[in-house]
């Protein structure tokens, strides 16, 4: 509107313009050498997922381990898993690091570690260790999505198959402690983010066709926010 109460037509020019906001900073992970080359042991990884928080980059990779970096580009590195990590979330507030992956035994394993080592330098200690699908009547899909309540009382599961499981870490015994929802489409879940406050729980999911929102987790209601999906 113009100062005179009437409207005014925009150019088309600038009704075409994009503006680029910048929220981040880039920079190349180097080695602790300082060199203006990448980080020569991080170039060798294949990487498969990665979380990050408290100044250190995780990463997961295809061999089953989790390669922790600095800001001054030391590393160290555990053996996560036999086969391969799929899946990192790292909750920052208590510096545990939740994890999935496959074992030989079985795939879709979720494990919680503990990010305070030792000086020594000692492998992480394991908190967790429990079998996703052990007690759920699913068939097991992969684990495309995952997310975890700030205390570590909910961690949420979006598979490949469009399931989401609700997991209850301290829970005891193979017949509890995960919940199964379903999305309306049972497309591939992309992305969930969780938020806990009390009572109320939201749960945002975003799956390859939709964008959906569970408002009560107790009552499993969802909203269909978006026909518009993302992609893995």
């Amino acid at each position: 509107l113009s100062a005179a109460g009437g409207v005014q037509k925009v150019p088309v020019a600038m009704q075409n313009q994009w503006r680029r906001f910048q929220f981040f900073d880039k920079e190349l992970v180097k080695g602790e050498d300082a060199s203006s080359a990448p980080h020569p042991e991080l170039a060798r990884l294949q990487v498969t997922c990665a979380t990050s928080g408290k100044g250190q980059l995780m990463l997961g990779d295809a061999s089953g381990c989790v390669t922790l970096c600095d800001r001054k580009g030391a590393l160290k590195k555990f053996q996560a898993f036999e086969r391969r990590v799929t899946q990192l979330w790292l909750i920052a507030q208590q510096n545990l690091l939740v994890s999935v992956g496959d074992d030989v035994s079985a795939s879709c394993i979720l494990k919680v570690w503990n990010v305070n080592t030792d000086p020594d330098g000692e492998a992480l200690l394991l908190t967790i260790s429990k079998d996703i699908f052990q007690s759920v009547p699913l068939p097991r899909s992969p684990v495309t999505a995952l997310t975890s309540s700030s205390d570590l009382s909910l961690i949420v599961l979006g598979l490949h198959s469009g399931a989401l499981l609700l997991v209850d870490p301290h829970s005891r015994g193979k017949a509890s402690g995960v919940r199964v929802l379903t999305t309306p489409h049972q497309a591939p879940v992309a992305a969930v983010g969780l938020e806990l406050q009390g009572t109320r729980s939201v749960l945002m999911v975003a799956t390859t066709s939709q964008l959906l929102c569970f408002h009560n987790l107790e009552q499993a209601r969802c909203e269909v926010l978006d026909e518009q999906g993302c992609a893995l």
